[in-house]
């Protein structure tokens, strides 16, 4: 894959949230509420799959660290 910017990043995930959006018909709730039912459906779905969130949520903060400081270029 060709370096991805945090810009696009965040453009990926704003798109998966209007696709969850149209999904559950919440096309007109703010964006806020859009994103916090999406992570309370990914809660659930966790459950289902016996994935601990609280893991994945660390595992998606030490990516999202790791992003932000490689795209100011100071990799730790």
């Amino acid at each position: 894959m060709p370096d991805v910017s945090n810009r696009m990043r965040a453009r990926w995930a704003a798109k998966a949230v209007d696709a969850f959006a149209k999904e559950t018909c919440m096309e007109h709730e703010p964006f806020q509420t859009k994103l916090s039912d999406l992570v309370c459906d990914l809660l659930h779905l966790c459950d289902r799959r016996k994935i601990s969130f609280q893991r994945l949520l660390s595992l998606a903060r030490d990516h999202y660290d790791f992003e932000v400081q490689a795209e100011k270029g100071t990799k730790r």
